[in-house]
């Protein structure tokens, strides 16, 4: 679903952890998300890297990368004053069968509770095309009992930054 409201494309692993985090933890009616812990980059969970390789040996998804980009927007690893660390991240993409499945888990899900679904849409769109450094600032200050392992955090908050 995340993937679909995104267009179909959703530029790295992370940005999509904590995309599926913040539904989580904002959206309260939606049900059967999975759990997440503090981690590296802040919130993870295990289980939305096995949906992810899963849902690619289905053919549902695609994972490019990594590849190399220019656009900070894009970057999967920052460090606290903007600059790169490594010019990569994962591209991950629905495939054609992956879209058609997509959209029919969304029409069920627009005929079940429209209210709960306008919600986790607005989530996605909220969050989802944010800068990287945004949307990690926005989690570690929101929610910094999830960012007590991040490296990154970690170097931010030393910097003042949070």
């Amino acid at each position: 679903l995340t993937l679909f409201v995104m267009n179909g494309k959703i530029l790295g692993k992370t940005r999509l952890m904590k995309t599926l985090f913040l539904i989580k933890q904002e959206v309260p009616d939606v049900h059967g998300l999975p759990s997440f812990v503090p981690h590296k980059y802040g919130p993870y969970s295990s289980q939305v890297q096995e949906a992810l390789e899963g849902l690619e040996k289905e053919g549902l998804v695609v994972v490019k990368g990594p590849i190399d980009t220019q656009d900070p927007l894009e970057s999967d690893r920052i460090e606290p004053n903007g600059e790169k660390l490594e010019r990569h991240c994962y591209v991950i993409e629905l495939t054609e069968e992956g879209k058609r499945e997509a959209k029919n888990t969304f029409n069920k899900a627009r005929n079940m509770d429209r209210e709960v679904l306008d919600s986790v849409v607005r989530t996605i769109k909220s969050y989802g095309f944010l800068k990287l450094e945004s949307l990690l600032m926005y989690v570690y200050t929101r929610y910094p009992e999830y960012a007590t392992r991040s490296e990154l955090a970690k170097e931010l908050r030393e910097a003042g930054l949070l």
